[in-house]
């Protein structure tokens, strides 16, 4: 066991899996999360995500994930296989389609001041968020400023879970993985909070906070030509063949976001929905890439975890929470957030309506135990009218309630006060153990 060399020939991809947990560390919690040095471009040319590696420097990338090296020309990668497992090189590769999709796209920015706002859909495990990662690392590399949007509740690589958000995408690339991982630079995401993991949990507010993030957006960027130009990647949550109200919460969300481009990744069936739903937008079917890992419950749980540890202890898991004690009514005021809200009366039963309102938002007067454990979203608003509309601050994580005095403790990802006393509390739990 030790670092070994791989070769990887030209158009081809190198692809592993790194382990969940780094040798000769006890705490499988911390491990977990912990970034390790585990690649190294011995000689050529690689790339991953779209950012160049360079001969000669370390990667560090993170544990529980899959990873996919791509070569044009040939290279030799140095690995720590007591890391890394089911390392293989595989000749299929969607790298060459992804830059022949580039390279179109990059049409589309040279014509106009609106650049395209291209969206990636399809089935669960079928590459849509590194497809999204390649086409914004390949715009950036060619000097532009692209819109990530990710609108997926369970797997936000731009938030927590429970949150949909937009960032700029500013170069170069981290290509040293300063902040722990190969990252790209990116502003402060503008992001708004559903409360629940799951659009299906509630597909009236999903809508309402995509109403919400594309109007916000359309305003920044009428003031930012060149990130207009630049246009957006939607990355979507994963489409079911089962769920009318979830189909049709993806639709409205295209449709808002001003989207051109549906790239469709490798399903027939959905290709021709999106066609038949979206008529005005191109709508381009994909391969499927045949390195993506099946995504199940677990796995999908871990990848939660591991962005809200992330987002309260940093991406390297070397910073520390501030936990403060806030009292209910005085410090703060909760709003509670619906859930299983149905969106669209035509799929409710013969004779009923749907009376639901997901814009009602409850006010918590007392706290109990069900309040432990709660990731709350910090919201930008002034007044309680604005609080359901409004932008997210930040978060924070309850940890302890204390129903005699109506208070609750809480960590903060960052020491200073609240930039508002309005939050909003959904379903979105988060055990440390985990």
């Amino acid at each position: 066991m030790g670092r070994v060399r791989e070769t990887v020939g030209a158009l081809q991809e190198l692809r592993f899996d790194t382990k969940r947990s780094v040798p000769g560390v006890d705490d499988a919690s911390s491990a977990a999360e912990a970034p390790v040095v585990a690649l190294r471009v011995v000689t050529g040319t690689a790339e991953l995500f779209g950012a160049e590696l360079y001969a000669g420097f370390e990667y560090k990338l993170r544990p529980g994930r899959s990873y996919g090296i791509f070569t044009w020309f040939g290279c030799e990668v140095e690995l720590d296989d007591s890391f890394c497992t089911g390392v293989y090189v595989s000749e299929e590769t969607p790298m060459a389609e992804a830059a022949n999709v580039h390279r179109n796209l990059e049409d589309e920015r040279n014509k106009g001041s609106r650049g395209p706002r291209v969206a990636v859909v399809g089935p669960p495990a079928s590459g849509k968020t590194s497809l999204c990662n390649i086409l914004a690392g390949y715009a950036v590399r060619s000097g532009r400023k692209p819109t990530m949007v990710s609108l997926d509740l369970a797997k936000n690589d731009l938030m927590v879970p429970g949150a949909i958000a937009a960032s700029v995408l500013q170069g170069p690339i981290d290509l040293y993985g300063e902040q722990g991982e190969l990252a790209m630079s990116a502003r402060q995401p503008l992001a708004y909070f559903v409360g629940a993991d799951k659009v299906s949990s509630n597909p009236t507010r999903f809508r309402e906070q995509v109403d919400a993030l594309a109007d916000a957006l359309e305003a920044r960027l009428s003031a930012q030509p060149v990130e207009q130009q630049s246009g957006m990647v939607i990355d979507t949550y994963a489409w079911s063949s089962g769920s009318p109200t979830t189909q049709k919460c993806l639709v409205h969300a295209l449709e808002k976001l001003g989207v051109d481009v549906v790239l469709v990744m490798g399903h027939d069936r959905l290709l021709s929905e999106m066609r038949k739903g979206l008529p005005k937008m191109r709508v381009v079917k994909l391969t499927r890439s045949g390195g993506v890992s099946e995504s199940d419950q677990l796995s999908v749980k871990r990848q939660a975890n591991e962005r809200m540890r992330s987002y309260f202890y940093g991406p390297l898991h070397h910073l520390s929470p501030v936990r403060k004690t806030l009292k209910l009514g005085e410090d703060v005021t909760i709003f509670l957030l619906k859930q299983n809200v149905i969106a669209d009366s035509s799929i409710m039963p013969i004779g009923m309506d749907n009376d639901l309102d997901a814009n009602q938002t409850p006010q918590m007067t007392t706290v109990d135990k069900t309040l432990e454990f709660c990731v709350l979203a910090v919201v930008h608003a002034s007044s309680p009218e604005e609080a359901f509309r409004a932008p997210v601050a930040g978060f924070v994580h309850v940890l302890e309630v204390d129903v005699a005095s109506n208070s609750f403790s809480a960590d903060f990802a960052c020491p200073v006060d609240l930039p508002s006393t309005y939050l909003l509390h959904g379903s979105i739990k988060w055990f440390e153990q985990d």
